[in-house]
């Protein structure tokens, strides 16, 4: 068996090499039908999973509450003009304490506040993004200390002038010598640097370092009793907090927790001047979006494979006609319609092979040069792989049938006429 299998694809191979050109062309059908469906499904991958990873930065266990400023109406406008009449709106001390003692599950509810201000050092003054937050900070938003320590709740309930640089910032106020244990001013106090942070969590520390993205950048963790304290734009700001960490003891106790806060926001809140993020579901939401988005350039990548598949046929269905004295010879002396069928669906199957194996080694270079040249991420998983190559080995045996049925039809005698 093993031996006439081997038998009909040499013939095979023999027979395609004969008309070189044409196998070629018949073959790139396949081969851009196949690297297509492997490079949009790795773009898409990329892309998914660039998603899921900012996602789960925020947090799978996290429900993240913004302070959003509502809308105003002109009457209120008008009485609001003035810079101390601003009203106050947001997240409070109150929806913090509420969360925290009333639902279960709950860990943590982590306090967040963000302003923008110059810090100085001995040697330079640099403008920063000041955030206002408690202890827990490392363990709701996995931020480590490269060098140093991130403060301690007592620190945090003694108002102690300490804060913790991103590495961005620390290289420029304090370039050389040891950082930690060093003083920076902030308006008109001064705060020991005790730690010097690994990463930025969601404040990302890899963006270029120009105008307000230097800012982003440029990190000043702070006691957000420290800030409330010591620095006037926390001190007499619009909002307690700008962010609410609520951090939930397991992933799957998370909608529960979801909606008992969103019933007690309603409760304490006269208007909506707040924003509910669920990173679970936004996670979930972005699966569902992949697969449906993978779905969709899949289909449009197999058109090319189903146009190459048109061009098997078309060019099986003309060898039939240029092999029918062949076939009449081959029938003459023996040959039953199965082999005929044999021999013609091995020359579809390597064609379709051949061209399968080009596109996977073409569908693999084709993303690694559009991460290059565009830096946008991909990533070409097993599954396009195996999915392609199955899909334009169907597609030859498919389009093959047709002409290799109607090759073992022909009449013998008629065959040897031709």
């Amino acid at each position: 068996m093993l031996l006439q299998i081997h038998r009909i694809l040499s013939l095979g191979v023999k027979n395609l090499f004969l008309h070189k050109v044409r196998s070629v062309l018949t073959m790139l059908g396949i081969v851009f039908g196949v690297s297509s469906v492997i490079a949009m499904l790795a773009v898409g991958e990329g892309a998914a999973l660039k998603a899921r990873q900012e996602i789960t930065r925020l947090g799978s266990r996290n429900i993240i509450l913004d302070s959003v400023e509502p809308p105003q109406n002109a009457a209120s406008q008008q009485t609001q003009s003035s810079a101390a009449g601003r009203r106050k709106y947001g997240l409070t001390e109150m929806d913090r304490t509420r969360i925290a003692r009333t639902l279960p599950h709950v860990l943590i509810v982590h306090p967040e506040s963000t302003r923008t201000d110059e810090v100085t050092s001995a040697t330079s003054q640099h403008m920063a993004t000041l955030i206002a937050t408690g202890a827990d900070l490392p363990e709701v938003r996995q931020i480590e200390c490269e060098q140093g320590r991130f403060f301690t709740d007592l620190e945090v309930l003694r108002v102690a002038p300490v804060c913790v640089l991103s590495p961005s910032l620390s290289r420029k106020l304090i370039p050389f010598g040891e950082v930690i244990g060093k003083a920076v001013r902030i308006e008109a106090d001064y705060y020991t640097v005790i730690g010097i942070s690994r990463k930025a969590g969601q404040y990302h520390d890899d963006v270029p370092a120009t105008g307000k993205a230097e800012i982003t950048r440029n990190l000043v963790y702070l006691p957000v009793t420290t800030a409330r304290a010591r620095v006037s734009d926390f001190t007499f700001g619009r909002t307690q907090f700008d962010t609410l960490v609520v951090h939930v003891d397991d992933s799957s106790h998370v909608p529960e927790v979801a909606r008992n806060v969103e019933s007690i926001l309603l409760s304490l809140h006269r208007e909506k001047d707040y924003k509910m993020t669920v990173p679970l579901e936004l996670l979930a939401q972005a699966r569902r979006t992949q697969r449906l988005f993978n779905v969709i350039i899949g289909s449009i990548a197999a058109i090319s494979l189903l146009v190459g598949g048109i061009g098997i046929m078309n060019i099986m269905l003309a060898t039939v006609t240029e092999r029918t004295r062949e076939i009449g010879i081959r029938r003459a002396l023996g040959a039953k319609r199965r082999d005929i069928i044999w021999q013609f669906l091995a020359e579809t199957t390597v064609i379709s092979l051949t061209g399968g194996l080009i596109g996977i080694l073409l569908g693999m270079v084709i993303p690694g040069l559009i991460s290059t040249l565009t830096k946008i991420p991909t990533v070409v998983t097993t599954g396009s792989v195996v999915l392609s190559v199955g899909i334009s080995l169907l597609i030859g045996i498919a389009f093959g049938i047709y002409p290799a049925r109607r090759a073992a039809s022909l009449d013998p005698i008629e065959a040897l006429r031709h």
